[in-house]
């Protein structure tokens, strides 16, 4: 017999989730944009073990990755057209930039 640990929590287009004593974390959605809030003195962390990816609500198109000890990656369209490396950051189709 298989278990299914996935549940669902809906709520309605305007409920606002707050977090902490003083509401510094909020997360929202207002019927058309999704907000996630941090209105502290502190920072916002995302933390992962090996990457973050932003990708599209498909998952089939990269926005931007960040991989640890490793690089960044920044996509137009679907394509890379910017990743850091070791010796510094790296264009790609397209024109590098100098200053």
């Amino acid at each position: 017999m298989a278990i299914n640990y996935l549940q669902t929590t809906k709520f309605l287009d305007n409920v606002k989730l707050t977090f902490g004593t003083g509401d510094d974390l909020e997360i929202y959605h207002d019927g058309s944009n999704s907000y996630i809030d941090d209105a502290g003195i502190g920072s916002l962390f995302i933390r992962a073990s090996a990457a973050i990816d932003f990708t599209n609500i498909g998952g089939t198109e990269n926005i931007a990755r960040f991989i640890e000890n490793d690089r960044v990656e920044l996509y137009f369209n679907g394509l890379k057209k910017l990743e850091t490396t070791s010796t510094g950051v790296h264009v790609l189709n397209g024109t590098a930039a100098s200053y």
